[in-house]
C-alpha cells in the first residue's frame, strides 16, 4: 500500500491500493467529510508519495474537480475488474460497428419517410455512447493522475447525458408513432422532414435541460474509479441520497420511460380497435359481399399501417426493458456473479441490437443491405476473373453482361 497526501489549504490522506484505485481508510475518509468542502488544490500542487513520485495538477482544480476516492463495492475483485473493463471495450466496440452499419444503409435509403429521420438521430445518439465507452476504456488503460481522474469524470458525465437523449429520442418515436396512428391523416398533412428536424432539436434542448443542471449541481457526487468502470445503476453512480437527487433522477429517466410505456399502450389499444371494427365489418356484410374481395384490401391497409409501427415497437419496448432493469437496480438482487455482470450491462445492450431488428422489420433496410453484399460478393467474383481469365480466352468483359442483369434484377425487386 503506498500513502499519499494532497498539499493544499487543508490536508486529505488517501491510501492507494497497487493497482492504482483509490480506497480511502478510516482516516482519509473522516478527513474527506470534514474538509472536502475547503480543499482547493491550485497549479503547483503535488502529490507526493512515498516512492518519491509526483505529478503536477494540470489546472486549477476545486473540491468540485478532485480525484474521485471510491471503494471497492463488495466482492470485488481484480478479475472481475478485469471482466468489467472487457464488457465496456466490447460495448464500446459493438456500438460503434453496428450504428456505422445503421448509419451506412441510412444513408443509401433514398426518399425516406420523415419519421425514419428519429431512427438516424438515435443511431448517432448510440453512437456516440460506444465512443463514450471506448475513451473510458483507453483513459482505463492508463496509468491514474489528477488528468485522468477529471477526464474519466467527464467521460462518465457525458455518457449520462447521452443516457437521457437516448431515452428521450425513443420517447420522441413513440409519440411520433402513436400521433401517426391516433391522428394520421392530419399527421400525413403536416408531418415533413423539416418537422422532425425541428423536433430533434427539441429532444436536445429537452435532454441539456433535463442533465446538464444536475450534473453540474451533483457533479462533486460522481463515483468515478481510474482503472474500472463507473459503477453502473440509476442512483448508484453518485454518492448522494438528498430528495433534490432523486427528483433530478426521476425526470431524467424513469419518467420518459413511463410516458413511452403509455404511448406503446395507446397504439396497442387502437390496433385492436381497428381490428374489432374490421371483424365486425366483415361480419355484417358477408352475406353480400364474398369474403375473398375484402381479404385484400383490408390486408393492404394493416400491412401499410403496421409495416412503419412494427420496426419502432420493437425498438422501443426492447430499449424499455434494458432501461427498466437498471431503474429497478435488478443487479442487487441476484446473488450469480455472472448474472450480475450481465443485468450491470443490459441498459447497454440498447446500443447495438438495432440493426437485426431493422432487418427483420424494416424491407427497404433489408433491400439495401441485400444489395449491398450482392455488388460485393460480384465485385470479389469479377476481381477473380480478372486474376485468372477463362482457359477459352474469356476475360472481365464475359462478367459484366450478367453482373449488369443481376443488379437490375435486385433493383426490380426492391422496387
Amino acid at each position: 500500500m503506498i500513502k499519499s497526501k494532497f498539499h493544499a489549504a487543508s490536508s486529505v490522506f488517501v491510501t492507494f491500493q497497487p493497482d492504482g484505485y483509490p480506497f480511502p481508510t478510516a482516516d482519509s475518509y473522516g478527513a474527506r467529510t470534514l474538509h472536502y468542502n475547503t480543499v482547493s488544490r491550485t497549479i503547483g500542487d503535488t502529490m507526493t508519495t512515498s516512492t518519491n513520485e509526483s505529478f503536477q495538477y494540470p489546472g486549477n482544480y476545486s473540491s468540485n474537480m478532485s480525484l474521485p476516492i471510491t471503494p471497492h463495492p463488495p466482492g470485488y475483485s481484480n478479475s472481475t475488474n478485469i471482466a468489467a473493463n472487457s464488457a465496456s471495450l466490447t460495448i464500446g466496440l459493438l456500438a460503434l460497428t453496428t450504428q456505422t452499419f445503421n448509419l451506412v444503409v441510412f444513408s443509401r435509403w433514398t426518399n425516406k419517410e420523415p419519421y425514419i429521420l428519429l431512427h438516424v438521430f438515435l443511431a448517432y445518439c448510440s453512437l456516440s455512447s460506444g465512443l463514450c465507452a471506448l475513451t473510458s476504456a483507453g483513459l482505463r488503460s492508463g496509468p491514474c493522475s489528477g488528468t485522468i481522474a477529471l477526464l474519466r469524470t467527464l467521460s462518465t458525465a457525458t455518457y449520462n447525458f447521452l443516457y437521457t437523449l437516448c431515452i428521450t429520442t425513443l420517447l420522441q418515436i413513440s409519440i411520433d408513432r402513436w400521433l401517426s396512428v391516433e391522428f394520421s391523416a392530419r399527421y400525413r398533412s403536416i408531418v415533413r422532414r423539416r418537422t422532425i428536424r425541428k423536433a430533434l432539436l427539441g429532444v436536445f434542448l429537452v435532454a441539456v435541460a433535463l442533465s446538464v443542471p444536475g450534473l453540474a449541481s451533483y457533479w462533486h457526487t460522481l463515483k468515478v474509479s481510474c482503472n474500472r468502470p463507473s459503477v453502473p445503476g440509476l442512483y448508484r453512480t453518485y454518492e448522494v441520497t438528498t430528495r433534490g437527487f432523486f427528483i433530478w433522477k426521476l425526470f431524467s429517466g424513469p419518467l420518459e420511460i413511463v410516458l413511452l410505456f403509455l404511448t406503446q399502450a395507446r397504439i396497442i389499444i387502437i390496433a385492436l380497435a381497428m381490428r374489432l371494427r374490421l371483424l365486425q365489418r366483415r361480419r355484417i356484410i358477408s352475406a353480400a359481399v364474398p369474403s375473398s374481395s375484402l381479404t385484400v384490401p383490408r390486408r393492404t391497409v394493416a400491412g401499410i399501417v403496421w409495416g412503419t409501427i412494427r420496426p419502432s415497437m420493437i425498438v422501443l419496448l426492447i430499449s424499455a426493458f434494458c432501461n427498466v432493469s437498471a431503474m429497478a437496480d435488478l443487479e442487487s438482487l441476484i446473488a450469480d456473479p455472472g448474472l450480475r455482470l450481465l443485468f450491470r450491462y443490459l441498459p447497454s445492450f440498447q446500443h447495438f441490437y438495432s440493426p437485426f431488428v431493422y432487418l427483420l422489420s424494416f424491407p427497404r433496410y433489408r433491400a439495401i443491405v441485400w444489395r449491398g453484399c450482392f455488388r460485393a460478393r460480384m465485385a470479389a467474383v469479377e476481381g477473380l476473373s480478372m486474376e485468372r481469365p477463362t482457359a477459352g480466352g474469356g476475360g472481365p468483359a464475359d462478367t459484366e453482361p450478367s453482373m449488369a442483369t443481376a443488379i437490375a434484377g435486385v433493383k426490380r425487386r426492391d422496387h
